[in-house]
């Protein structure tokens, strides 16, 4: 899979290791307008992306774009695996018995957890620490100390592991 560290010179941010080049780019918005410039001279493809609207972040739009242009699958981008990932993750979680129930849902490049106890509600931010296809584990702060989030994905479901407690996936 690509790495999309960055680094900046001369005003353009260079992503090693874009399927196997340097990706050279930069992009800028101004009152509602954004865009985004991306090269890889190597194969002597470029991409600009222009927009009178916000929405998906333009300099992914142009990744997608060179990945296409190199015949190599967007599917394999880290942004759109992580998006994957978190869709999948998304959804209603209960306890044993459905004692209490949780919410999972997707705020960017983080997850909203949300548990329902019987008074109250208690929701935390899920900050991504490892994501693979069987085990995605989360950073949060809980009652003012910091706890891991862990999910485990298998051929029964999805299952919720927080505290003492384990949720499982609810059918939608």
């Amino acid at each position: 899979a690509p790495v999309h560290e960055g680094h900046f010179g001369c005003g353009l941010q260079i992503f090693r290791n874009f399927y196997g080049s340097d990706l050279i780019g930069h992009g800028g918005g101004i009152m509602g307008g954004t865009s985004y410039l991306a090269l890889i001279p190597e194969h002597r493809v470029g991409a600009v992306f222009l927009s009178n609207a916000h929405g998906y972040p333009m300099g992914q739009l142009a990744m997608v774009a060179l990945a296409r242009m190199l015949g190599e699958s967007p599917q394999n981008l880290s942004f759109l695996r992580i998006e994957r990932v978190l869709a999948r993750l998304a959804g209603s979680y209960a306890s044993f018995r459905n004692t209490i129930r949780a919410e999972v849902t997707p705020v960017g490049d983080l997850l909203r957890f949300t548990i329902r106890y019987r008074h109250e509600d208690r929701s935390s931010i899920l900050i991504p620490l490892h994501l693979s296809e069987d085990v995605a584990r989360f950073q949060t702060f809980s009652n003012a100390r910091s706890m891991e989030v862990e999910f485990r994905l298998d051929d029964d479901g999805i299952s919720l592991l927080f505290e003492r407690y384990k949720f499982r996936k609810r059918c939608a």
